[in-house]
Order: C-alpha cells, then structure tokens, then sequence
C-alpha cells in the first residue's frame, strides 16, 4: 500500500540541453544499429549448435546476452525515445514503472550475473571433474543461475511495484525521475543495493577476473602441459574479454556510490555523472556481443568464412556481367 510521497530530485535530467540531446541521440542510435546485427549472428551461432549449447560456460553467456539485448532493444529505445522528442513517451506512469523496472533490473541483474561468471569460470577451468555427475552440476551449476536470476526478478518486482512509497513520476526526467523507494532517507534499501549490486560486483568481476589470469599463467610456467595450456587460455580469454567490457563501462558509474561509502562524499559531479556516465554505462549491452565474438570459438572464423565467401561468389558474377567489363 501506498503511504509516503516523495519528490524527485532536480538534478535527474539526463541531457541538459536540446543540442547535447541530439548528440547522444544520433551517437547512441548509430551504436545499437551496430550492435543489433551482432547479436543475431552471435545468438544464432550459440543456439545453432548442439555442442556450444551443452556446453557449460555459454549457458551463463547465453543468459547475459539476452539480458543485454533486452537492454538494447526495450530500455535504449525509450532513451533514444526520450533524447529525441526530450519527454518520456507516451507520457503515463505505466510507461515510467515500466522503463524503470526494465532498466535497474536488466542492469543489475547483468551485473550479479557476470559476477558469478567470473567466479564459476574457475571451476569449470581448474576443477572440471567436479561437475561430472548430473547432481554436482545441479548444484554447483544450475542452482546458482537460477537463485540469481530468481533473486534479480523477486527483488525488483517487490522495490519498484509493491514498496510502501507513492512515485512522483516527471515525464521531461530520463527514466521520470528516481523510483520512489530510492529515494528513502539513508541508510536505506537503495544504499544497500547500490553497493552490493554495483560497487561489490565491480570489484567481484575484477578480482576474479585478475585471479584467473594469475593461475593459468602460473599452471603453464609450472606444469608445461601444453594441452592443458591450450584449454586455459581458452577460457580465460573467454572471460577476460566479457570482463573487460563491463569494468570499462561499469566501474565509472559506481564511483560516486564508492565515494559516498568511503568519506560521504561524491568524487564526481552529479551532472557528469548521470549526463556523461549514465549513457556511458550502455556500452555494456552495445559491446557484449562483440567480446563474445571474439571469444567464443569458432564464431570470429565463422564470420569470416562467410564474408570471404560471399565475397568470393559476388567476384564470379561481377566478371561475367559485360556491363562491368
């Protein structure tokens, strides 16, 4: 039940004047036309095959990729919506509950994900046999996946719908403001959350990532075993490139809630923060699929294989059309 009112802060406007807009419109909407073509031909390539889908270490990947895309297509859409026409449209609360729910869960969500991504990577590299059996897999698997997923969408759906707070949604606001329940006086659920779902798993993404990278240097200066190596490296480019993405595009917006944790106070400016490293934060969902590309194997020679191709049967016919000779 609805029972306080609360305000939304001045400061959120994402896009402080009608020309900055534009730029971020035109740079943004170039990005996802880029990226939208990518994730069909990663997607199709993981889904397309038997072995790539049995295989354990693209099932979080896969999970990932359709979060970002989901990101990409729904959330970004109604940013570029809102950076072009500068209101949220159409302007109904319905539309602001909705955007928001989709953006803090996608995001976050994504977030604890490729946490436990960093962290199972080093099972499923240095202790494959622990997951033989069907029951091992269950739960050191399977369960993981599925308590985050299931923890993301319980949380979320209680904070944005069903939090004893009224929302008071401003549709000239990217995202019509701050949801209400983040807007609580601290230490509250919000603060929390942002540095657990943030902060933390900044540095959970980094750690572990930073980890796996000393251990299978360490085990080839150690064992030699260059079959062994050749796996290692395998996975941990695998994971480094997906790492990477989201530290370059994350860590820069968890700043200031570090700031905030450390002394009190914010490093960066509010308006920097939300106008530059708000859109910023985007990346992740426009680049995911391309360290997956790069990563995944088989899927950069596939791409080629079929560029070269179609290359090679466009030459042929270009040759024997008198028009071009």
């Amino acid at each position: 039940m609805n029972t306080t009112t609360t305000e939304i802060p001045n400061g959120f406007s994402i896009g402080t004047s009608a020309p900055s807009r534009m730029i971020t419109y035109v740079v943004l909407q170039l990005c996802q036309l880029l990226s939208l073509p990518a994730y069909g031909f990663v997607g199709f390539h993981l889904l397309s095959s038997q072995n790539l889908l049995q295989t354990l270490n693209n099932h979080a990947i896969i999970i990932l990729l359709l979060i970002n895309f989901i990101v990409l297509t729904v959330d970004l859409s109604f940013v570029l919506n809102f950076l072009r026409t500068g209101v949220t449209s159409p302007s109904t609360n319905v539309t602001c509950i909705i955007w928001i729910f989709i953006d803090i869960c996608m995001y976050n969500g994504s977030n604890l994900l490729m946490c436990w991504v960093s962290i199972e990577r080093h099972l499923l590299t240095f202790h494959a046999n622990w997951l033989n059996t069907r029951k091992c897999r269950f739960f050191l698997h399977y369960l993981p996946l599925g308590c985050i997923i299931g923890y993301i969408f319980i949380y979320y759906i209680y904070v944005v719908f069903f939090y004893p707070c009224e929302n008071s949604f401003n549709f000239t606001y990217a995202f019509c403001g701050y949801p209400c329940y983040a807007l609580q006086p601290a230490p509250s659920l919000f603060n929390i959350e942002t540095l657990v779902h943030q902060v933390a798993s900044c540095f959970v993404i980094g750690g572990f990532s930073t980890a796996l990278l000393i251990r299978t240097l360490v085990r080839k200066c150690v064992r030699h075993q260059m079959i062994q190596w050749r796996r290692y490296k395998r996975m941990t480019l695998h994971l480094l490139s997906i790492s990477f993405v989201y530290l370059v595009f994350n860590i820069p917006y968890a700043i200031n809630p570090l700031g905030q944790l450390i002394n009190g106070s914010q490093p960066i400016n509010d308006a920097i923060h939300i106008n530059v490293f708000g859109y910023w934060a985007y990346g992740t969902c426009l680049l995911s699929p391309y360290a997956v590309l790069i990563s995944v194997p088989n899927c950069w020679n596939k791409l080629r294989h079929l560029f070269f191709f179609r290359k090679r049967l466009i030459a042929p016919l270009l040759t024997n059309n008198p028009q071009f000779r």
